[in-house]
């Protein structure tokens, strides 16, 4: 999150405390719920529902600016198969709202210029060593998040490595891994 972000939040809750009135000042967005993953422990890829089409999700961004909203959180399924995922990150910043992205990293490498733009912090996930990565995942997510991290490192963009602990992987080993 930028500078600049920090202080409005901080003016905004503020704001909130000396006025009683309260806002949003971040949100997480589930911007689809299609992914190129089919991990072991998700949700999304069954949940059948249309997603928002880019004049929709713009109105929304226009109206949680004027809430007073410094942060979206665009996660999915997987939020860069939206059809006008650029474009909505691109307005997000345009907005001046703080953009952060959660995901799957399969697609940052063709997105980057996208990503290194106009995306402040990507969250990835690493749930362990190769084997318990895809194993929990699907085949290729291991090599997907190292090509996102190696693609996305060195930029002004922000990195955060989640890993979701399950019984496969909390373990010694898979946790040492993570941090190497």
């Amino acid at each position: 999150m930028r500078l600049q972000h920090k202080v409005k939040c901080a003016m905004g809750i503020l704001n909130s405390r000396l006025t009683g009135k309260r806002f949003p000042l971040g949100i997480g967005w589930e911007l689809t719920y299609s992914c190129n993953s089919n991990c072991a422990y998700c949700r999304t890829n069954k949940i059948k529902t249309k997603q928002l089409g880019k004049e929709q999700v713009f109105n929304i961004i226009d109206e949680l600016k004027e809430m007073g909203c410094q942060l979206i959180t665009y996660t999915g399924g997987e939020c860069t198969l939206h059809p006008d995922f650029e474009d909505i990150v691109r307005y997000t910043i345009e907005k001046d709202i703080s953009c952060h992205v959660v995901t799957n990293g399969r697609l940052v490498p063709e997105k980057s210029d996208t990503f290194k733009r106009y995306v402040d912090n990507v969250q990835l996930t690493l749930d362990g060593t190769k084997e318990v990565q895809e194993k929990q995942r699907s085949k290729g997510s291991y090599e997907a998040t190292i090509r996102a991290l190696k693609v996305l490192r060195g930029t002004k963009t922000k990195l955060n490595l989640n890993m979701v602990l399950t019984r496969e992987n909390c373990n010694i080993k898979n946790l040492k891994h993570v941090l190497e």
